[in-house]
């Protein structure tokens, strides 16, 4: 996995910075972000003015409000960072 990269107050992966830096200055609020480490798509998790939070690449709806807690992310089994909503509908389309 990649270092993390020490950005504003928030740490971005250095695969990703580009990507965030970008949709920020569109005024687009990013949340989280992750590139996925080769095992998984690289993922940015995107609020729009409506307060809908969605991933920016899939364009998936992930609520409908921000969640409490901000965690968007799980952790696989070898330590992976995921989207459980992306993945579960990445999965679906192939079908």
């Amino acid at each position: 996995m990649c270092q993390w990269n020490k950005y504003g107050s928030f740490r971005i992966d250095p695969c990703i910075l580009n990507n965030v830096s970008e949709l920020q200055s569109f005024s687009l609020h990013t949340i989280a972000s992750c590139c996925g480490h080769v095992k998984y798509k690289p993922t940015i998790i995107i609020q729009d003015g409506s307060g809908n939070i969605y991933e920016f690449f899939s364009e998936i709806v992930i609520s409908q409000k921000p969640r409490k807690s901000k965690r968007y992310y799980k952790r696989d089994n070898e330590g992976y960072f995921y989207i459980p909503e992306v993945e579960a509908m990445r999965k679906e389309r192939k079908q």
